[in-house]
């Protein structure tokens, strides 16, 4: 399977969870991945993220490439090198699925993202951290690709 490596963290991270067989079963190999478009949608819930799957780059461009347009014809006249901002932004469509972790501060996040997570009236949620996040991913491409899934999973992104 292939793994694409993008700012890969160095790591720790670290994985909450709102119920203990959540964390049982992570601890015992059972990891559950998130739909990444479903994170758009949890109203009300802590893990919704209206930007996730969404990116958006500005920089400024020294020597943008400005073009001139026609005003009556529309057509293109010329153009112009001249200082700018570039925006780029981008919406993924496809079916990604994610690995909700946390990259953690220090002790009082851990205490905040706990606290988070945790659903009324119910102990602090327990949490995992992942030490070695290449040796973690390249262990759950290696399971993904015994899986009875193997065949829908185009390559896994260490993001």
């Amino acid at each position: 399977m292939k793994i694409i490596q993008v700012n890969m963290p160095q790591g720790p991270l670290y994985r909450f969870f709102g119920k203990d067989d959540h964390a049982d079963d992570f601890i015992n190999g059972k990891i559950r991945l998130g739909w990444l478009k479903g994170y758009h949608a949890m109203e009300g819930d802590v893990r919704e993220d209206a930007t996730e799957g969404t990116s958006q780059h500005i920089y400024n461009d020294p020597g943008q490439l400005s073009i001139i347009l026609d005003k009556t014809t529309g057509k293109k006249k010329g153009c112009i090198r001249k200082p700018g901002i570039t925006n780029i932004s981008s919406s993924s469509s496809n079916e990604f699925y994610t690995l909700c972790t946390s990259e953690v501060a220090n002790e009082k996040n851990i205490a905040e993202l706990r606290e988070r997570f945790r659903d009324t009236d119910e102990p602090l949620p327990r949490y995992a951290i992942i030490h070695d996040v290449k040796m973690f991913t390249e262990m759950t491409a290696q399971a993904l690709e015994l899986s009875e899934y193997s065949q829908c999973i185009m390559g896994v992104a260490m993001v």
